[in-house]
């Protein structure tokens, strides 16, 4: 049995294309063929068929909203994938009187104002909240995976 120098152990020379668990084929097929299922093995999405049987988490509205109030903020430079001009883009979407409201309290200081705008502010919430989910459904018919 030869010895490794640099070790001092002894060591086996293996032949590889007489152990049918070390070869790259076998028979003519590949052991991806074989062992399709394998968890070590990256692969692309899709591969294996038990891939999508666990179902994606769906976010709630606060967790939606306290990633935007980051993006909002500056906290942050994408939320979900996307530029804070791309979730502005929301503002064309809710109607002219729905967007003045919810402007309303960073204008004003009179708790009254504050009070009318709760109805722009709950536009302004819902289209953004229709959005995220939207854009949720289309990222995980196109890739299988949810933007985070």
């Amino acid at each position: 049995m030869p010895i490794d120098i640099k070790l001092g152990m002894p060591y086996i020379w293996l032949d590889r294309s007489r152990i049918p668990e070390l070869s790259p084929t076998l028979g003519g097929r590949s052991m991806h063929t074989l062992y399709p299922d394998d968890p070590t093995r990256t692969a692309d999405h899709g591969t294996f068929r038990r891939e999508g049987a666990a179902p994606a988490e769906k976010l709630t509205d606060h967790e939606i909203v306290s990633e935007l109030c980051d993006l909002f903020a500056g906290r942050q430079k994408m939320a979900y994938g996307e530029t804070l001009e791309w979730w502005m883009d929301v503002c064309a979407e809710v109607s002219a009187q729905d967007m003045a409201e919810a402007l309303l309290p960073s204008l004003s200081e009179w708790p009254f104002d504050r009070q009318a705008a709760t109805l722009g502010i709950n536009a302004v919430r819902t289209a953004l909240i229709a959005r995220a989910r939207s854009l949720f459904e289309v990222r995980l018919r196109d890739t299988g995976e949810l933007p985070l």
